[in-house]
Parts: structure tokens; C-alpha cells; sequence
């Protein structure tokens, strides 16, 4: 039953006392009908009175809690019936504090990094030409423009290897955390890209494999503990991909700028025409296009890599970069929007719903041996918003053969 009493006060009932003893009226008939767990009420009440009682497990100190791995502990609700109860067992990934954070952690936290993984190969390799591999943070994209990318501020994080041999693997990692130069988890949003040059267009020429670059971004969590010189360790690594395909129609996009400079030295020089990713260029396409059962070139005469290594390479026309072929050449592989603090909330279990009779008791089974902070959550919805409270135990969880 929803009643609106600001609706009625701008009813016609306009005499004062009329009015006035109406509102006492149905102020007395809200309150009896706030005691009820089945009102559909138009305010929300704090469900103060949900109670949580952990039963028949050892008790060391105020709510904390012994239990064995694999043995069910039970979460008794004696009184009261909230809208929604929701439980974070405290596990890895179902944890209450990180449940309510946003989707960046803050800026100090000690245990998390960002990873870039770059896996190169060369397809061309001559020791006599200067070559230049980088790996290369760009901010300021926007819409990913090639106009914007020209005037976009770049800040190189690593020059990137390549062997000698033609067809050898290298890979680099470049990691941001709280104290990385030149850059860190305060980075904010950013592009990173792949830029390779050679002092001639047909030499020294880079490939990346489909899964060659990868951004992840990742969390170390301690749920260990120490307890009368017994000692856990339990350490959980929570991962956070960013970028895992190069091949994603979504993420990568190549550009070839109109002029270059000379790896090894400062002489800036038209840029080799034609010379790029086999991929689809900024502005235009990041997906292959794919004609009947030719796949069509970018607009460089290209062609677009689908399910093979993405190289810089000569387009389709030769003929149309022939005067080109020895001249210094650039290319950038640019990959969509990353943030080195990105992660994912916590997740609950909803034990009970709003649409549902009440829930007298919960069991949940511990698998490994460590302390979790179990939190149950209970939660009244109105038409004007929710009202929680929130229950929390520490559960010691051990083998039956430990001595505690």
C-alpha cells in the first residue's frame, strides 16, 4: 500500500482542522503499516532491528569466529524481515569494502599495479638500418582523431627489443603503480601505443601477435593470518583485464603521420607512403572490412590483418610507393582508452529480494584455510530511496588439524 501524504495535503481538503485530523489519521494508519514486512510503503525505514546470529562455532572474541574449511556456517536471522538482505562472504572478489568503492581504486594503494605486456617479432632485419621501437602513453584523444592524435601530448615508457633473428620473440612489460615515472595509477585515462620506425621502409619491419599486447590490472589481497605462532598464507591475486586482443574490433586502430624523423637522428623527413599496420586507421575503421571473401585494404592499400600477426608492411599496390621503398618510415598502433586504476567492484549474494517472504537463516562454506570478513547487509526500499544496516563478523577459517 503506498501512501503519498504530500499528495493529500494538496487535495481539497482545504479546511485547517478538517485537514488537520486527516493527517493524524493517516500518519496513525503509516505507522501501522511500517510494522508490517509486506507493505509496499511509499517511505523507507531503517531496518534497525535486523539481527544476524552466527550459531555453534567457536567464538574467540566479540563476533569473531572459529570454523573448518568445507563446513557449513550458518547465518541466523531471529528477528525482523528488510526488503533485501545481501552477504559478502569477505572471500576474494566478495568483499564488502571493495564492493562499495567506485571503478578506480584509490591512488595509494599499495598492492596494485598495472601491467602493460608487449610481445614483439620482426618479419625484415637489417642490422645496418636504425630502427626504433617504442612503447608510448597519448592523452588527449578524445574521439580518437587523427587531427587529435598530431597534437596529443606522448610520453614514452619504454623502448621496445627486437632480435636479430628474424622471427624471434622478445616480450617487454612496463608496469604503473604508485610510484612509477614516467607515469602512475594517478595517470588517469589514456591511450597507449605501439610506434615503430626504420630508417628504410623495408627493413626492420615490427609484428605483433593477436594476443601480443595486454593490459591488465591487478590487486594482491591478504587473507592470511597468525594466530598462537600457527601461521596461513593466503594471498589472492584479483585481475582486472584492460586490453587482451589486438585483433578486437574495438580497441586498435593504426596511424601513419604525414612526416617522420629519422631514427638516430633529428632530420624530420616525409613519412614512407603507405608503409603502416595492417589494421584499420584512426577516423576510419577499427574493424577489418571484409568484401565477399576478400578483405578489403585500409585506406593505405594495406591490407587488414584478420587472423595473423599485425606487422607493419607494404600495401597491396606496390607500384604506388616504389619511389618510397628506401625512405624512413613511421607507424603508430594506438589502442582505445585504458585506465592503470580501473577494476571491478565486489559482488554480493542476494539472499533475499524485495519480492520475497522472509529468510530466517543463511549457510555458507568456507574452502581454504584464512580470516574473511563476513558482512551481511540489510536493506529497506522506499519510493524515496533505501535505508541499510550492516552486520559484520571476522571468520578464522582452519583445518580440523590445526592447533589453534
Amino acid at each position: 500500500m503506498k501512501i503519498n501524504i504530500n499528495n493529500l495535503a494538496s487535495s481539497n481538503f482545504h479546511h485547517p482542522r478538517i485537514f488537520l485530523g486527516f493527517r493524524i489519521c493517516i500518519l496513525a494508519i503509516a505507522a501501522f503499516t511500517f510494522g508490517s514486512c509486506e507493505d509496499d510503503r511509499a517511505l523507507v525505514v531503517v531496518p534497525d532491528n535486523f539481527k544476524v546470529e552466527v550459531a555453534d562455532h567457536l567464538k574467540l572474541i566479540s563476533d569473531t569466529f572459529v570454523v573448518n574449511v568445507n563446513e557449513k556456517i550458518t547465518f541466523n536471522f531471529p528477528d525482523g524481515c528488510p526488503d533485501e538482505i545481501l552477504f559478502y562472504p569477505g572471500e576474494s572478489g566478495k568483499e564488502y569494502r571493495f564492493g562499495q568503492r567506485g571503478l578506480y581504486i584509490a591512488a595509494d594503494g599499495t598492492s596494485f599495479e598495472s601491467k602493460i605486456t608487449v610481445n614483439t617479432t620482426v618479419n625484415s632485419f637489417d642490422a645496418t638500418v636504425a630502427k626504433d621501437y617504442a612503447l608510448v602513453a597519448v592523452s588527449g584523444l578524445g574521439k580518437d582523431t587523427v587531427e587529435e592524435f598530431d597534437k596529443a601530448t606522448k610520453t614514452e615508457l619504454m623502448k621496445l627489443r627486437a632480435g636479430s633473428i628474424v622471427g624471434t620473440s622478445l616480450t617487454d612489460n612496463f608496469v604503473i603503480n604508485t610510484s612509477s615515472s614516467p607515469l602512475n595509477l594517478t595517470a588517469g585515462d589514456l591511450n597507449i601505443a605501439l610506434v615503430a620506425k626504420s630508417a628504410d621502409a623495408t627493413k626492420n619491419l615490427l609484428s605483433i601477435p593477436a594476443a601480443g599486447v595486454v593490459v591488465t590490472n591487478t590487486e594482491i589481497r591478504n587473507y592470511g593470518y597468525v594466530k598462537n605462532s600457527f601461521t596461513v598464507v593466503n594471498l589472492k591475486t584479483m585481475t582486472y583485464p584492460q586490453i587482451s586482443n589486438i585483433l578486437s574490433s574495438a580497441t586498435w586502430a593504426q596511424h601513419a603521420p604525414t612526416k617522420t624523423t629519422v631514427p638516430g637522428t633529428t632530420t624530420e623527413v616525409n613519412n614512407a607512403v603507405g608503409y603502416a599496420w595492417n589494421l584499420g586507421e584512426i577516423g576510419v575503421s577499427y574493424a577489418p572490412a571484409v568484401t565477399g571473401t576478400a578483405v578489403a585494404p585500409n585506406k593505405n592499400g594495406v591490407t587488414l590483418a584478420v587472423n595473423y600477426p599485425v606487422s607493419v608492411t607494404v600495401p597491396l599496390d606496390v607500384t604506388k610507393v616504389v619511389a618510397a621503398a628506401s625512405a624512413p618510415s613511421e607507424s603508430w598502433l594506438i589502442s582505445r582508452v585504458v585506465n592503470p586504476a580501473a577494476v571491478i567492484p565486489d559482488a554480493a549474494t542476494i539472499i533475499k529480494r524485495v519480492d520475497q517472504s522472509s529468510v530466517k537463516y543463511y549457510q555458507h562454506i568456507y574452502k581454504e584455510r584464512g580470516v574473511y570478513k563476513a558482512t551481511l547487509v540489510g536493506v529497506n526500499v522506499g519510493t524515496n530511496g533505501t535505508a541499510k544496516v550492516v552486520r559484520e563478523f571476522v571468520i578464522l577459517v582452519k583445518n580440523s588439524t590445526d592447533n589453534l
